[in-house]
């Protein structure tokens, strides 16, 4: 056998392993004959490859399958939920943001806060390694770490995962996965916040649904939409695409008394349905008035009188059911999951729905399911998480550095 045809065969068992983790990531439980019969493997592939990963710890046996047949008994195998996890972190801005490890199913472990005094690259990268270092220390001794995972608020080149541009941590073109890399002894992923919130929503709906493709509008500080395109995150060329925070309202600029947003545009998106737009609306309608950061739209339906508050709800309304237009018209996804750090009411909701559907020019049977979702603190951890845990399943090169 030549060095060129065994490096061939190394390269397809890899591949055959990727694959019998993927089927048992999507429908958590199966037997050796289960696996066989789903992934098209020969019974000898499945019992060498699995073999292989009870001794790595990657997989157990469960003791509770129910026997239907005389013989062996067929046991059920699925990914260890314990000794092999993934952490995750988000980068927005914030001064202090959670370090969070999660298992192979993307279920939450452990948490510990990092504090940032400044976001200069390298003091960054410190507390970063710092945090790791620390984390892993609250982990069991035969725990081992898969990788790390940074969404940021910014621009990710897909090749380099380098940060082209965050406009909240005043970053340009910073090497953050080369940085980490020097300090951390783990496989490094950088990917876009909004895309890496998608893509853990995808792999969620994968594991109950067959689905190629799914966009998630994000509501919240600011504005974003990650696209999952034939299950894969799409970035565009450079890593901008879903950037959304600045184009043109689609409603009478003169009612928000040409407000200009720091772009130089006036009426960006953002300023109207973003949680800090919609504040700032409300404190221009409502001097004095406070108690509303949190939950805006909340705020306005207990208060709004026709002609103010109603205003802004029907222009957030407004504007959200546009941006569902024009997400349909362009990209046609299978699902489009809305997902907010405050609360759209369930009156905002139908007229929403209602609006999308009275606008979308094209037939009725394009119109999306929609889906609004509560996203917690640890859901762009999760996202990051959701990035390695992916790479995981998927990438050769990824178990290199395992």
């Amino acid at each position: 056998m030549t060095k060129s045809q065994a490096n061939d065969m190394s390269t397809m068992r890899k591949l055959n392993t990727l694959l019998l983790l993927r089927t048992l990531y999507q429908v958590q439980t199966a037997s050796r004959s289960d696996l066989t019969r789903l992934t098209d493997l020969s019974s000898s592939a499945v019992t060498s490859i699995v073999k292989d990963l009870l001794n790595k710890r990657l997989l157990i046996e469960k003791q509770n399958y129910q026997q239907r047949s005389v013989g062996r008994p067929r046991l059920p195998l699925a990914i260890n939920s314990r000794c092999w996890y993934v952490l995750g972190l988000h980068l927005s801005g914030d001064n202090s943001v959670d370090l969070v490890s999660f298992n192979l199913q993307g279920e939450y472990i452990n948490r510990i806060k990092l504090s940032f005094d400044s976001f200069a690259p390298a003091a960054v990268t410190k507390v970063i390694s710092e945090g790791v270092a620390t984390l892993s220390t609250k982990l069991e001794p035969t725990a081992r770490l898969i990788g790390l995972g940074v969404s940021l608020s910014g621009v990710i080149a897909p090749q380099t995962g380098h940060c082209t541009y965050s406009e909240r941590l005043n970053w340009h073109k910073i090497p953050l996965v080369s940085l980490l890399s020097e300090q951390i002894d783990l496989p490094i992923i950088i990917e876009r916040d909004v895309n890496a919130l998608a893509l853990a929503e995808y792999m969620n709906l994968e594991k109950g649904e067959q689905k190629s493709s799914l966009a998630v509008l994000m509501v919240g500080n600011g504005l974003g939409l990650g696209l999952i395109i034939n299950g894969q995150i799409y970035s565009g060329v450079q890593g901008g695409a879903g950037e959304i925070s600045h184009i043109l309202n689609f409603t009478d600029r003169d009612q928000l008394d040409k407000e200009q947003c720091y772009c130089g545009q006036l009426a960006c998106v953002s300023q109207l349905i973003s949680k800090k737009g919609i504040s700032k609306q409300i404190a221009k309608l409502f001097p004095g008035k406070t108690g509303f950061a949190e939950q805006p739209l909340l705020w306005l339906q207990d208060r709004s009188k026709p002609g103010n508050g109603l205003s802004i709800l029907n222009r957030v309304a407004v504007t959200t059911a546009l941006l569902l237009k024009l997400i349909t018209e362009t990209y046609d996804p299978a699902q489009i999951i809305i997902s907010s750090n405050f609360q759209f009411d369930r009156e905002s909701q139908q007229k929403i729905l209602n609006v999308y559907g009275d606008r979308l020019t094209l037939p009725v049977e394009f119109k999306k399911e929609v889906i609004f979702k509560n996203w917690s603190s640890f859901s762009w951890a999760w996202g990051a998480a959701a990035v390695v845990i992916n790479n995981f399943l998927n990438s050769i090169d990824f178990w290199r550095n395992l």
